[in-house]
This record gives structure tokens, sequence and C-alpha cells, in this order.
């Protein structure tokens, strides 16, 4: 398998910076999903490192060897490609034969490899039929297989899941994760769905427009955003961005047009203070951070008065939008929590699990632990 390393990336379309000044590495035996919007220069990384795009500066290697002069061939890379790309008129054996075909294999080896993998993902029986003659989950399982009998150094995924149903995306995260573990290969995974990303990945890179954002373990990610673009991207509910301002007397966050404020404790203004925009803040918390109170609001509370906007019933769980002033606050809550519209809440904000951010500069100060 393959130790991947990508330093200071270049890479310009015309007058489009598709990538800029990106390094990553991508250890072998790992799963490293890159996470990020369209257009945030995915696949073109992806690209980059199968020798498909010639960069305008930075350096690929691949085990510790420069590959950026050496052909696409040479390699050695399998890409797994959004719309399968499979022959329409090969079978399912044609179409996973044909790699090895190229490399001039025995018909053995080429049977052998065949057999193995599509018996691992359970298509042994499709060898005979046509691509049209398969459900698109199947046809994902032959684009995957013709990957997999090329025993590559590194599988380049780029979005393979996309044209699954919601169902089989789900069955088919477990399958490609397990596969991974299995064959102990090394995947470099390109998505723009975060669940996926989080779900699959031993670890996240976030990219936006080319820029690498944060790397990182997917709770890591998840819980510890650096920015205000990744803490939004990630989540299958956006997290709550509330600007406020900080009162160093009564050391208590509050909303600039007075609708709210919640008290912080135990010496965590100190940071705020240093930051030197107390007026240009922004409070994050995730919509799972926030549950109901009963109890009344006092002087020194985490929660807030607000107004039962909506309800976005979800089978497992329900998503509140709550009125908070000029702004709608989600909570999620289980499904036996039951609001109407109109009704008169308090919110209780979790501020050990919340973000205080710099309005102007977007990363994040720090994290309001306790």
């Amino acid at each position: 398998m393959a130790h991947l390393e990508l330093e200071h990336i270049d890479k310009q379309f015309g007058r489009t910076q598709a990538l800029q000044n990106l390094s990553l590495e991508v250890q072998d035996q790992e799963f490293m999903v890159l996470l990020g919007p369209t257009g945030a220069g995915k696949t073109t990384t992806l690209r980059c490192v199968a020798g498909l795009e010639k960069l305008n500066g930075g350096t690929v290697k691949m085990n510790g060897r420069t590959i950026n002069n050496i052909s696409p061939t040479e390699r050695n890379v399998a890409f797994v490609f959004q719309n399968y790309a499979l022959y329409p008129r090969k079978t399912v054996y044609q179409n996973i034969a044909f790699p090895l075909q190229a490399r001039q294999l025995s018909k053995a080896d080429i049977d052998r490899r065949i057999n193995d993998v599509t018996k691992m993902l359970r298509i042994n029986h499709l060898h005979d039929r046509l691509p049209a003659q398969l459900s698109g989950g199947e046809q994902q399982r032959v684009a995957l297989s013709r990957a997999l009998v090329r025993q590559p150094n590194i599988f380049l995924m780029d979005e393979p899941l996309t044209n699954l149903d919601f169902k089989l995306r789900a069955q088919m995260r477990g399958e490609l994760k397990r596969i991974q573990q299995d064959l102990k290969a090394t995947f470099f995974y390109v998505t723009n769905d975060q669940v996926e990303a989080l779900s699959m990945g031993n670890r996240v890179a976030v990219l936006k427009e080319g820029v690498l954002q944060q790397v990182g373990p997917p709770q890591e990610v998840y819980e510890q955003p650096v920015n205000l673009f990744v803490a939004g991207f990630i989540g299958s509910v956006r997290m709550n961005f509330l600007d406020c301002v900080y009162d160093s007397n009564g050391r208590f966050l509050k909303a600039p047009d007075q609708a709210w404020q919640v008290v912080m404790k135990n010496g965590r203004h100190e940071a705020i203070l240093a930051n030197g925009n107390n007026d240009r803040l922004i409070l994050g918390v995730r919509p799972e951070d926030i549950q109901f109170s009963p109890a009344a609001i006092g002087a020194d509370s985490a929660a807030i008065a607000g107004e039962i906007y909506v309800a976005e019933p979800l089978g497992d769980r329900i998503i509140y939008d709550v009125s908070v002033g000029t702004s709608i606050v989600k909570v999620k809550t289980p499904p036996t929590v039951r609001f109407q519209p109109g009704e008169l809440v308090q919110l209780n904000i979790n501020l050990e699990r919340s973000h205080i951010f710099d309005r102007v500069q977007e990363h994040v100060i720090r994290k309001t632990h306790v």
C-alpha cells in the first residue's frame, strides 16, 4: 500500500485558483476523507494525485518518492468515479477483467482475482450480466471490484456513493469501511456529505475554495472546529450562530439587540478580553447542546427566553425552530418533547460544549470549557 504526501500543492485553471498551498499527509492503510462543498477542489486534488492534472506548484510523494513527473499508469493508483464509468456492452466479468487484460495477466490469474473480489463484494453471481441489467448498488460494486482487482498502491474515490439511494448509501458506507479494513488498504475518499466523512474516515480533511481548513479525527473536527466554516459545514443540523458582544462588567455574553444574555463563569471571560474584539463575537452552539429548561431564568444563568416558531418531526427526533429576538435557534430533542408554535419556552445552553468565534476573522477564539 502507499503513504501519500502532498506538499504545498498549487493548481490553477486559467485565473481560477483551484488549490492553494495544499499540504496533506495520508498514512499507509488509512481511510482519509477529503470533505468540502462543490467547487472546493476535492476532485482536482485526486486528479493531481493520479497524475491526470499537471501541478502549478508543489510536490506529490508516494512512499517517500516524488512522483510529479511519473505517468498515471506508473503510479499504480485506482480511481473510482462517481458515475462508475462501466463499459455498457461488456459484461460484469469483462468490465472487471479489462485492466488486468491490459496488463497481459494470464487467464488463470484473472479468474482468480475476479472470483476473489466479486465474492467479497457479493456480486459473484452477476458475472454474465450487462451494466444496464444491474441496480445502482450493483453497478457501484462492479466499479469498486474493477479497482480492487488491480491491487493498487492507493484507492482514490471521487464521491462513489452519490448516485445511490439513501438506504443503499448507508449500507455501502459500512461495506467500504469493512473492505478497507480487511484489505489493509490506503483509501483517499472525496465527498461533500459530512455524514459519510464522519462515519467512514480515520481522519477528515476539510477543504474550502482550494484551501485546507482543518485536519483531524472525525470527533475532533466535529467538537473542536477551528473556524466558522468548519463549524457550520459539519453537523447534520447546522450549528446555531448568534451575534453577540461581551460585557466585561457583568461577565456575560449578550445579543446586540439585548434579546438574550448568558453568564460566563469560572474565569472563562479572560480569553475573550484578550481577544480585543469584544463587540464582534459569535456564539456557536449545536442544536443537541441546547435543552428546554423548566427552571426560571435567573441572573446567573445560561438560559434564554424564546418562542416556538415551527417544529420539524423526524421520527427519532424533533427539530424545533425557536425565535429568540431576531434570530432563529434550532434545538434537537427526543420525539417525546412536544411544543406547539407560539409557546413561550426557555432554552438552556450547554456553555461547556459551545464555541466563541471572532466575527471579523471567523476563527474560533476558544472552546468555552468550564
